[in-house]
């Protein structure tokens, strides 16, 4: 094997390490520092706004402490039907609900991180499949993350081992189609036309987001976020999630709290705009003599990314979590959730009235809403105009 194989794979094993970390971990930003110690003496502290990309010029900009605005739609508050249960049959509990979506024939598709399984319900909260495994032969899993349904009706499934299972529809449900290997895992992905778009990261370049043609080769990548001299640090503040908007023919991509930025590309990588999100509180990430990172908790609480949306004739939605420091400690869900609603043109943005729980899907006139308390569940709700 020439020395460039072995790097290659030292790479991709580190980085398949470091998602899988980063998965896990709850409380704090997803770092690698085993080479700190608690008298190494700080070199560079994170974020820090110097290392944000500038090429992109702030067009919009939101304090998160701001005043709210009232939006012309609302999310029903009587669930017309709940998936998930504390206990009962094995099918309605889940471990960790990692991504979801909804059919065109309004199927609900739930990715279990933590069962390794995706497992398919009707409209009114019925079960009907389970799909998939944990392992690694064709249609397993290791550790399934994302989740895309395309206008055909298949279902994509993104594990962090960098491989895409496709399962599509037959006359007796859903069957195994393809796996296909890639060469990044994939946080978040979504179909602009033809193409599908990605946030999947490396530690071998900087970009955000990758286009990639339907069997998962890349075609181009763009959306340099964070460049700081770390490429650990970059590789963490690269990672956030992306939403396509083909009414307007733009990529959405939404920044982890630590950075705080919204951007909207064109496919072939021209930006559209930037919104700037002030007030976001985070941890401080120090670098220490040696290579290592240490991470101090913000001692006023933290936010975090939840979710990005695009819903016809509301705009696009984008949720922060706040914990308070108890919470974090505690590794407790975020205590308050934030929803910002951005014009898909402009990119102006506004904070909303409206508590809403977290947006796991929207599509028509429906949406999922996820809970963690007191057990993981979904509800699946209806839009209602004001």
């Amino acid at each position: 094997m020439s020395v460039r194989d072995r790097n290659s794979r030292r790479r991709v094993a580190l980085e398949t390490f470091f998602m899988l970390l980063c998965i896990r971990l709850a409380a704090a930003p997803c770092l690698i520092f085993p080479l700190s110690s608690a008298s190494s003496q700080a070199v560079g502290r994170h974020p820090d706004r110097r290392f944000v990309d500038q090429s992109v010029p702030v067009t919009s900009s939101l304090r998160l402490g701001g005043p709210r605005t009232a939006q012309p739609a609302a999310l029903g508050d009587n669930p017309m039907a709940t998936i998930g249960r504390e206990d009962g049959p094995d099918a309605f509990i889940f471990g960790e609900i990692a991504s979801v979506g909804t059919t065109p024939q309004g199927t609900v598709v739930v990715v279990d991180r933590k069962m390794q399984d995706v497992r398919l319900f009707d409209s009114r909260g019925r079960f009907l499949q389970r799909l998939g495994r944990p392992g690694q032969g064709p249609g397993e899993f290791r550790a399934p993350h994302s989740l895309l349904v395309t206008p055909n009706g298949e279902i994509w499934v993104a594990d962090m081992q960098r491989r895409l299972t496709v399962f599509a529809p037959s006359a007796e449900g859903y069957r195994l189609a393809r796996t296909v290997p890639t060469e990044i895992g994939f946080r978040s992905m979504c179909f602009l036309g033809d193409e599908l778009v990605v946030n999947g990261i490396s530690l071998s370049d900087p970009y955000a987001i990758r286009i990639l043609d339907a069997s998962a080769r890349p075609i181009r990548a763009f959306g340099r976020i964070y460049q700081s001299p770390n490429a650990f640090v970059n590789y963490q503040f690269t990672e956030g999630l992306v939403a396509c908007d083909s009414s307007n023919d733009i990529i959405v991509y939404a920044s982890p709290a630590t950075v705080g930025e919204i951007r909207a590309y064109r496919r072939d990588g021209r930006a559209v705009w930037r919104t700037v999100l002030e007030d976001v509180r985070t941890n401080v990430i120090s670098e220490t003599e040696g290579g290592g990172v240490k991470v101090e908790r913000s001692p006023n609480g933290a936010h975090s990314l939840l979710s990005l949306n695009v819903v016809a004739g509301i705009g696009i939605l984008l949720q922060y979590g706040f914990r308070t420091p108890a919470q974090m400690a505690a590794r407790e869900a975020a205590g308050e959730i934030l929803t910002i609603v951005l014009d898909p043109k402009t990119g102006a943005a506004a904070l909303s009235t409206a508590s809403w729980p977290r947006l796991g899907a929207a599509s028509g006139n429906r949406a999922l809403a996820l809970f963690e308390d007191p057990a993981p569940r979904i509800e699946i709700r209806d839009w209602r105009n004001r």
